[in-house]
């Protein structure tokens, strides 16, 4: 036996070993309390057999949305946003398909190291943890946004703004046409959520 062959088998050995080292959170939905780490290895070690198409479509695992995640340097409040695909497989094909389940929310605040509570909206969801990290958030004035020429948004903040809302992480509440209702992560003047109201004014 070559020095070779001893360190490919100690290689094998230690692949064995590590696809047989189950994560801590379960390879499926849960309601669980689990870190976000916890949460990530489990659908990362899913992956690893079925495919990350695979595992996001059919796993019903809690995994991170990127386009969720409000991380604003300086901000006391990091937050990360999970979703959990609980609908059947045949909601993609058959649109009148009337089985049970839905798209879940829950949005993780890094540095409280608190979970929102389960929802059936991303709105909902981020809500609930700006009523937890960010209380009198529904209180802030109304503003106004537009779009720039090269990208990004333009606020209109009026002077008498509350000035202890003005610091890295704040929320903005922006006023809004119906079909741009969603409330954008890292989008506030300050990096924190553009809370958006709708205009019923029209």
């Amino acid at each position: 036996m070559t020095a070779t062959d001893v360190l490919t088998g100690q290689l094998d050995l230690l692949t064995l070993l590590e696809l047989e080292s189950r994560p801590t959170a379960p390879l499926h939905f849960t309601v669980g309390h689990y870190h976000t780490d916890e949460l990530d290895e489990a659908y990362a070690y899913r992956a690893k057999s079925e495919g990350i198409l695979g595992v996001s479509n059919w796993s019903r695992q809690w995994n991170e949305w990127r386009t969720g995640r409000n991380v604003a340097a300086g901000s006391p409040h990091r937050t990360f946003t999970y979703g959990a695909d609980l609908r059947c497989h045949e909601h993609w094909r058959n649109p009148n398909c009337q089985c049970l389940g839905g798209l879940l929310c829950r949005v993780y605040c890094h540095d409280c190291d608190w979970w929102s509570g389960i929802h059936d909206s991303e709105n909902r969801a981020v809500e609930d943890m700006l009523s937890h990290c960010w209380p009198g958030w529904q209180e802030l004035p109304l503003v106004t946004a537009t779009m720039k020429a090269n990208g990004g948004y333009k606020y209109k903040i009026p002077e008498d703004y509350p000035a202890d809302w003005q610091y890295p992480g704040a929320p903005v509440r922006t006023l809004r046409e119906p079909m741009g209702s969603r409330h954008v992560p890292g989008r506030s003047p300050w990096g924190g959520y553009d809370i958006g109201v709708i205009n019923n004014t029209k």
